[in-house]
């Protein structure tokens, strides 16, 4: 599992801005290290404001000035979709929900942002073995794609789609209207699928996730079930479809 992670201080002085830089270095260190178990998540702190050359962490009114009248681009709001306060206190989660919602929700949507998501999202392909099951062909970035830009589209006028988690934004979608029954509980059906994957027990009976997704099977390796692959082409078929 991965997480694009930025991180929001309070005020722009200079000593709060280097503790809590130095906080996400470390928190950054112990997610991303190696245990028995594998990693607990893989942060990439590369997608934040100024990119990797900025600080690691930034203000409010800093992150608000990047969006508001700084460089942002389209899929830097769209990862704002999912975005959800991790730790602080309620004022602070408040007002950092605030400002992400008219970081992504306040430019007016235009046709050619469809274009521009649907483009990204084959970039995003052109690497990626067909049996990767999150950027492959019909991937679990296809829904996720499709989830983001109809809150992109909509959710500047309907705070109700505003909604981080995919299924749940799948949910809030079908019930403002902008998806229909059939298409919300198709894309829930399939969404989880290569989440549930799982290679066999390993002998110490712990349970590991499957790599085979990654780079193609390997040998100790699960192959990806024939039924993951059928489902990721129908997801492919159905995304396009909604789009």
């Amino acid at each position: 599992m991965s997480s694009n992670t930025p991180f929001l201080s309070g005020e722009d002085r200079t000593i709060n801005s280097h503790f809590f830089s130095e906080f996400g270095q470390r928190l950054i260190r112990v997610c991303n290290q190696l245990g028995p178990f594998g990693r607990l998540y893989e942060v990439d702190a590369r997608l934040r404001p100024t990119g990797k050359s900025g600080s690691l962490a930034v203000s409010f009114d800093a992150f608000d000035r990047y969006f508001t009248d700084g460089p942002a681009q389209l899929w830097e709001r769209q990862a704002l979709c999912k975005a959800r306060p991790v730790y602080g206190s309620e004022e602070a989660r408040r007002h950092a929900m605030e400002i992400v919602a008219r970081a992504a929700f306040s430019t007016p949507w235009r046709p050619e942002f469809a274009t521009e998501i649907r483009e990204m999202r084959m970039r995003m392909e052109e690497n990626a073995s067909k049996r990767n099951l999150k950027r492959g062909p019909g991937g679990t970035v296809d829904t996720e794609f499709l989830v983001q830009m109809l809150q992109l589209k909509h959710g500047g006028e309907d705070p109700s789609i505003r909604v981080p988690g995919t299924l749940d934004a799948l949910t809030a979608l079908e019930k403002a209207g902008y998806l229909s029954f059939d298409d919300a509980e198709y894309f829930r059906g399939s969404y989880p699928l290569p989440t549930q994957h799982r290679s066999p027990h390993p002998p110490d009976g712990r349970r590991r996730p499957a790599r085979a997704a990654r780079n193609g099977p390997r040998a100790g390796q699960a192959r990806v079930p024939a039924r993951l692959l059928a489902a990721a082409g129908a997801r492919r078929r159905g995304s396009a479809q909604v789009c």
